[in-house]
């Protein structure tokens, strides 16, 4: 058989090769490890258990503190002050880089006993590591500085207050962390001293490779009555120069609180209402956050019921990995940190159905972008990473006024007995799965309150469900379980009430909602006669003609609209390759749409913008006019030949396949990396840069961690033997995941050498 065999006897670095990563030392600060049920641990850091068995998605620490540990870098934690003098912070603080922005004098600490807020932040980037003390920080060896914006009557300093922050200090801190978000239901908009305090930072701070600044994308998603936000309605979100940042839970899945957007570039753990983050609190017993009495160091922490948690909480662990990689390669510039981040991220909810391939083969959602930040891959990557080129930008505009229909999303109906006023019915659409261009028409089935599992066979119908006794994602999941096309959740009080489908993110098929009038109707209709429904999608478009060759990275959309309600409109940009980024979706601002508004989508990375990009606005809801008065699209990226136009340079294509055949998601030598990855890291794509080759490393005190390069879905099995000459014994059998998996071996069991085999494809 041909597999690829390999015997342990030493780990030798190969020039830029993707190598496995030895595991750093486990750290000796207490709170790490879980202790009982009421000190989770530092799960998000390394979510394992004792055995090695996996509890909860993690960002993969303890491979990168074997390459950095965040050494000369200094993040800024803009915030409400940080408790400087904690036993966990005290020696990681840069005092001479403190600031207030209220007082505009050189302290960091909270302006008053309310603002508790940036100490747990801190506490999760650098809180110190291996210290025998409390928590460790996500890196350990980076310095912070404390940069109060909030007053001490607990408002934002003024815009040009927050203008000065963006560039205090540029050429002395690498990392910004903003765990803040300005409050309120409309657009929050940016003032023009800030964004040119924000540029001067990004393009001529740290010597012109710029200030790396990551953003919290906010815990505004909805739920119950509410649509929530969207991270396209903040201007300090949805900028290209920043990353921001969403956040998943302990299982992998985007947060319940977690504002979506396609501006979101990466997650990472966040916690929920189970599963919170134990990090640094206000020290001293009654101090922060938690006001618990203890005889110990647990008043100086917040864990488990009082743990921290939010985006507030998952940004600042991805400002520790930027530390990190920045500590590792200081040449980095503030676009390298972004694409290192786009290739290293892994996907740790492979059931959203938000989750598509772009048009470059890189999997990604509105909800956590490109993935969960895995901090071992980033920093290795960055220690290979050769840069990458001078960025331009195109635009490409489209003039004239476009009408928006009126209610533009609706079920339609028919049958022999369906009354004029039930055959075109306006609906409100769920929070997950929409059908962008409508359904087929199918037949109608009542199915009663779907409670509980379905027994219908509904493949190819349609659901109608009525409200009550059970959330309606429960409802839509029977349905969907059942086969149905979509579903249709009718209101059980309130005759003319329409309800919003809070809690429906991630149900796997499209679900609407009509009034209690309507659905009493349709059901009594569905039972007694045949009835066919679908749902319509009726939109306005435009389309961008464009024939720069690049390799893309972040897209704008610069909409001139105006219509009465801003809350009822979805806007979508559809690139060539088919991958729709969804900009805007029915929200709360009540307010009307008057004027230019900017929208900005990261899905579109490495794909080739060359050919129609169309704009798609549609009216949600009833009761509004809209029209579109121009738009302009600009795509950022790297200039590049590409007669073929698929995101590959043509003279690399014609360097290693003397041709222009091969794709950006081929892998020909099927080593998981594809082409367009090969591309911008500079591999040779016919050429296996992932050797099976593996690290052994002691993972505690009971186990060793092998770990080896791998690919997703591929089977691997594990043999240990006491020597070379014996019998090697088979451990087990893993599957893989890019970029690499990993085994844990117990080590009072007598092996002294491994072997690993890639087992053949059945």
């Amino acid at each position: 058989m041909n597999f690829r065999v390999l015997l342990l006897l030493a780990v030798s670095l190969v020039t830029r090769a993707v190598e496995p990563i030895p595991y750093a030392q486990p750290p000796n600060d207490p709170y790490f490890f879980p202790i009982g049920t009421s000190l989770p641990g530092q799960w998000y850091l390394e979510g394992l258990r004792t055995n090695g068995t996996r509890y909860a998605i993690d960002i993969n620490a303890r491979s990168a503190w074997s390459l950095s540990r965040g050494e000369g870098v200094t993040i800024a934690i803009v915030d409400t002050g940080v408790d400087v003098a904690h036993p966990d912070l005290i020696n990681q603080q840069n005092a001479a880089l403190h600031w207030n922005f209220e007082a505009d004098v050189p302290f960091g600490n909270p302006p008053s006993a309310i603002h508790n807020h940036g100490t747990p932040v801190a506490g999760l980037a650098v809180a110190e590591g291996y210290n025998n003390r409390g928590v460790v920080g996500a890196a350990p060896e980076a310095e912070f500085a404390s940069w109060v914006i909030y007053r001490t009557n607990s408002n934002f300093v003024p815009n040009t207050q927050l203008a000065k922050m963006f560039e205090y200090k540029i050429q002395d801190v690498e990392v910004q962390n903003h765990s803040w978000v300005l409050p309120g239901v409309r657009p929050v908009v940016m003032s023009a001293a800030e964004d040119l305090a924000i540029s001067n930072a990004v393009y001529n701070g740290r010597g012109g490779k710029g200030v790396v600044m990551v953003r919290a994308s906010g815990n505004s998603r909805g739920n119950g009555d509410l649509n929530g936000r969207n991270a396209n309605e903040d201007e300090y979100m949805l900028d290209h120069r920043v990353i921001t940042a969403a956040a998943i839970d302990y299982q992998g899945r985007a947060a319940w609180y977690s504002t979506p957007g396609a501006p979101i570039l990466v997650a990472a753990p966040g916690g929920d209402d189970n599963l919170t983050l134990m990090t640094t609190d206000r020290s001293g017993d009654r101090a922060g956050y938690n006001e618990i009495s203890f005889q110990n160091d647990l008043a100086d922490y917040v864990y488990h019921s009082l743990g921290f948690a939010g985006t507030s909480a998952s940004t600042p662990l991805v400002s520790g990995v930027v530390a990190m990689m920045l500590s590792a390669n200081p040449s980095l510039t503030v676009r390298d940190v972004q694409h290192l981040l786009v290739q290293s991220a892994y996907h740790s909810d492979p059931n959203d159905p938000d989750l598509i391939e772009n048009g470059a083969g890189f999997p990604v959602t509105h909800n956590v972008g490109f993935g969960t930040v895995n901090a071992g891959s980033a920093v290795q990557l960055a220690t290979l990473w050769p840069g990458v080129p001078g960025a331009v930008s195109v635009t490409n505009s489209v003039q004239g006024t476009t009408a928006i229909p009126d209610a533009g999303y609706r079920l339609l109906t028919s049958g022999p007995e369906v009354p004029t006023e039930l055959q075109s019915i306006v609906v409100l659409p769920s929070a997950g799965m929409f059908a962008e261009e409508g359904t087929p028409q199918v037949p109608l089935v009542y199915v009663g309150r779907a409670i509980e599992p379905l027994t219908n066979d509904l493949t190819g119908k349609a659901a109608l469900i009525q409200r009550g006794a059970a959330d309606f994602s429960v409802k839509i999941q029977h349905a969907a379980d059942a086969g149905a096309v979509f579903a249709i959740i009718f209101n059980n009080q309130g005759s003319n009430v329409l309800k919003t489908l809070g809690g429906t993110d991630f149900v796997p098929i499209p679900a609407i909602s009509i009034t209690q009038r309507e659905g009493d109707a349709l059901a009594a209709l569905a039972t007694n006669s045949t009835v066919q429904a679908r749902i319509a999608h009726d939109k306005a478009q435009m389309t961008f003609s464009v024939t720069n060759a690049l390799i893309t990275e972040h897209v704008l959309l610069h909409l001139d609209l105006a219509h009465q309600t801003r809350a009822h409109l979805r806007v979508s940009l559809v690139s060539p390759t088919g991958v729709r980024s969804v900009l805007q979706r029915l929200g709360d601002d009540t307010n009307a749409f008057i004027g230019r508004w900017t929208y900005m989508t990261t899905h579109h990375f490495y794909e080739s913008p060359i050919g129609a990009w169309r704009l798609e606005v549609s009216d949600q809801f009833e009761g509004g006019v809209g029209v579109i008065n121009g738009a302009e699209l600009e795509i950022r990226g790297i200039p590049i030949t590409d007669t073929d136009r698929d995101g590959l340079h043509d003279a690399w294509e014609q360097t290693h396949f003397t041709n222009l055949i091969s794709g950006p998601k081929d892998d020909p030598d099927s080593d998981g990396f594809s082409n367009a990855r090969e591309q911008m890291l500079q591999f040779n794509p016919r050429a296996n840069d992932a050797p099976l080759k593996i690290d052994l490393s002691k993972w505690s005190d009971y186990y060793v961690r092998l770990n080896w390069p791998a690919r997703s879905g591929v089977q691997y099995e594990v043999y240990g033997a006491t020597d070379l000459a014996g019998e090697f014994t088979s451990l087990g059998i893993v599957t893989g995941g890019f970029p690499r998996v990993a085994f844990f071996s117990r080590l009072d069991q007598p092996f002294r050498f491994y072997r690993v085999e890639e087992r053949p494809a059945p």
